[in-house]
């Protein structure tokens, strides 16, 4: 089931125009953007096929864009994902940022003047290979909440 459930999940993508397409509507379609739409649609066929055997805790979606670049998208819980969205609980706030598209020449430091604003930050860290990708830790979800919306998203 899984197997068909992905690969419907790409045919659906194969040789179109991403931008053209609804999953994609309003948003650039980065390679993350891509990673977590696959991630969505591939989690929606599986809970819809049922007939899992034990719970799925964590999945995960890697799209490689070359042999030396690509981004993933990920979600866990230790009491399953594939719960029907009436039952599952609503996801825990976090205190990381993801902060993307960041200007090139953006460094660590940068970073941290940027969100050193915000009472409870802590650390930014730039991915290595992508210095326009960069996670912001604060001390609690309420700060990275509103970093979030006093940025912009």
């Amino acid at each position: 089931a899984a197997q068909s459930a992905l690969r419907a999940c790409m045919e659906a993508l194969d040789h179109k125009d991403l931008d053209a397409l609804d999953d994609f509507a309003g948003t650039n379609s980065t390679v993350e953007v891509v990673a977590r739409v696959v991630f969505k649609n591939f989690a929606a066929k599986l809970a819809a096929a049922g007939g899992v055997v034990a719970p799925i805790t964590r999945l995960e979606v890697v799209v490689m864009e070359s042999d030396i670049a690509g981004a993933s998208y990920f979600e866990e819980d230790a009491a399953g994902l594939l719960v029907p969205a009436a039952a599952a609980p609503a996801p825990a706030a976090s205190n990381v940022l993801c902060a993307t598209n960041l200007p090139p020449d953006y460094d660590a430091a940068a970073l941290s003047v940027l969100f050193r604003q915000f009472e409870s930050f802590q650390e930014a860290m730039l991915v290595p290979g992508d210095k326009r990708v960069a996670f912001v830790q604060f001390a609690d979800a309420a700060g990275a909440a509103a970093a979030r919306e006093r940025l912009g998203g």
